[in-house]
């Protein structure tokens, strides 16, 4: 099924989210192809919350030239707004999605973010999984600056791959803030695809299909790692329950 080209997108919480039509999914990606290099992130309730109170990650995801839902919560709530079904577009299936895609059109893409060895298991993995993709470029950065400005000449090698996708492994709202940062500065897609480093290189256990269907996903990395996490889903999720109602309620009024 081949995606349209017409976009609606569906103002969230003071965002425009995309509106994925149900029987999509991943296939919406094919708009990259149409639009040229662009700024890609992939929303869930810690994003979407954060940038109540973190302006810099608001004016990103002001700037981005794509915000998909990742999250259930996330479509649950633009599907309520709407009144029409969405589907989702999550971080580790817009890799493999587009992965493939660059795998068949011989286009090289790149890695940035995470450890070295999660970057090598990763590649492995997908040049396993799509034969005869390109990864001329990965990147384990040291440290990020808080001006997260990169070296000239680091921007210099990415642009000498003339990668089609940049994959921005970071965690949000460092990679958001990055993309931002560079968008202008590199000659390809920035996608910021968060935790899918991890788990597609089999460092981190990704959520069962049944968690992810039910909006749990939270809950297993919150039992895999209690004491980092805890903050982030107890105190983000319930700031988002008490926005997304009274976005609701302000829906509904007008």
């Amino acid at each position: 099924m081949q995606s349209s080209n017409r976009r609606e997108k569906t103002s969230m919480l003071g965002q425009a989210i995309d509106h994925v039509p149900d029987d999509q999914g991943v296939l919406y990606l094919d708009h990259l192809d149409q639009s040229g290099p662009s700024s890609v992130f992939f929303c869930n309730v810690h994003m979407l919350t954060l940038a109540q109170s973190d302006p810099d990650l608001s004016a990103a995801m002001t700037g981005a030239d794509y915000i998909f839902a990742d999250g259930v919560p996330i479509k649950w709530l633009q599907q309520r707004l709407t009144g029409s079904r969405a589907a989702r577009v999550q971080g580790y299936e817009a890799v493999l999605y587009l992965c493939g895609k660059c795998a068949e059109n011989n286009e090289p893409v790149g890695f940035y973010g995470a450890r070295d060895v999660t970057l090598v298991r990763l590649a492995d993995r997908l040049r396993n999984e799509c034969p005869g993709l390109q990864i001329p470029f990965t990147h384990s950065p040291a440290a990020i600056d808080d001006d997260f400005q990169e070296s000239g000449e680091l921007l210099d090698q990415i642009n000498g791959h003339t990668l089609k996708y940049l994959f921005v492994g970071l965690g949000c709202p460092k990679q958001e803030k990055w993309i931002m940062r560079h968008r202008s500065s590199i000659n390809c897609s920035l996608l910021g695809v968060g935790a899918a480093f991890d788990w597609l290189a089999g460092v981190e256990k990704m959520p069962p299909k049944w968690m992810e269907q039910r909006g749990l996903a939270w809950l297993h990395r919150l039992s895999h790692h209690p004491a980092r996490m805890f903050h982030r889903y107890f105190v983000f999720n319930s700031k988002f329950v008490l926005l997304a109602a009274r976005e609701l309620r302000r829906a509904r009024s007008t």
